[in-house]
């Protein structure tokens, strides 16, 4: 018998997302992280569609933004990708400069569809060349000016997708500046990845539940010392307090201030609580502060006691080499993590 749909469940049901009914809640989270390398395949494929912007030098190259995770990611693909001599900004609104001589890029999630449609519109009627990778279907999709470029989604995806923005980003680059830059490497090591971090994958060989597990009942702070390892750093800071991981980005400049003061709070704040068998937090006021815990991105070796180092190795696995292909494994690492549950 096939299991129910989310619409036989109704409105206010939460039971599919709340691992009733025999679903396994881990899968069901992992569902739209396993999409991750079909968002890259399918953007790569659809690559052609850009060959107009080839040779062509843009006054600025305009990333247009509907949500906080499309942000987040689109900021990292400018952090990681070479423009050449097009400038690059990101906004979630079009600025005024906008025109035939600019390419604007609308991606995310669009929760509000009236207002993405009406900043895709105004962007096209002022003869920019605008390019489209937003939701896989609905009033976005279905409304967008003649001329507009949209590069199709996965059909069976659903909701935001950070790779999906990136590769966007990265394929425009690639035109602008006629490179290789998204072939279907990239996708082939995200899904090699992604088959190591499978729920049905246990801690012991699993990079995310490790990672889970690291940060269980702890602050998080997400650092990165060279100029990938932060990019990754900070949108994997975003993702995780989108999906209900509280978390902050620190650069490397100010690590070393950040951990001190977070130090000298818990130390001013610890008042032997826990062995106080009369504490009363309604009289004593709140316990000690909780730990924090540092995840370094990129890196191999963390360098700093107690912390943990996110690194990909590459080695035997074809076409992963590279430096982008490595970031968005991290990214999809950092995102799995999300999905998994601690015992």
């Amino acid at each position: 018998m096939a299991p129910e749909t989310n619409s036989d469940l109704g409105a206010d049901d939460r039971s599919y997302y709340e691992g009733a009914a025999g679903y396994d809640i881990e899968s069901v989270r992992f569902f739209d992280v396993a999409h991750e390398g079909a968002h890259v395949r399918a953007v790569a494929q659809a690559a052609e569609l850009l060959d107009g912007l080839r040779n062509t030098s843009p006054r600025s190259v305009v990333v247009l933004v509907t949500d906080a995770v499309s942000d987040a990611a689109a900021q990292c693909a400018v952090a990681l990708l070479d423009f050449g001599r097009a400038p690059v900004m990101v906004t979630r609104f079009v600025p005024e400069f906008v025109g035939a001589l600019d390419v604007v890029i609308v991606v995310g999630d669009a929760p509000d569809a009236e207002n993405a449609t009406r900043l895709i519109s105004a962007a096209a009627g002022r003869g920019a060349e605008v390019v489209l990778a937003g939701p896989a279907s609905g009033p976005v999709v279905e409304d967008i000016p003649r001329g507009v470029i949209c590069l199709p989604a996965p059909p069976t995806a659903d909701g935001a997708s950070p790779l999906r923005t990136i590769a966007a980003i990265a394929a425009v680059c690639a035109a602008l500046t006629d490179t290789q830059a998204l072939i279907d490497g990239p996708a082939d090591a995200i899904d090699f990845e992604l088959r190591q971090l499978s729920p049905e994958r246990d801690v012991s060989v699993n990079a995310a539940r490790q990672l889970r597990e690291f940060v269980d009942g702890a602050r998080i702070l997400h650092t990165g010392y060279t100029p990938v390892g932060a990019a990754v750093a900070a949108l994997i800071s975003a993702l995780w307090s989108a999906h209900g991981l509280p978390s902050g980005f620190v650069g490397r400049e100010d690590l070393a201030r950040a951990l001190e003061q977070t130090s000298a709070e818990s130390a001013g704040n610890s008042s032997g609580a826990a062995d106080d068998i009369f504490y009363d937090p309604l009289i004593d006021g709140p316990p000690a502060q909780v730990p924090v815990k540092t995840i370094v991105w990129a890196q191999r070796d963390a360098h700093l006691f107690g912390a943990r180092a996110e690194y990909v190795e590459t080695d035997g696995v074809a076409a992963t080499g590279d430096e982008f292909s490595a970031a968005l494994r991290l990214i999809v690492r950092g995102l799995a993590a999300t999905a998994m549950r601690v015992e």
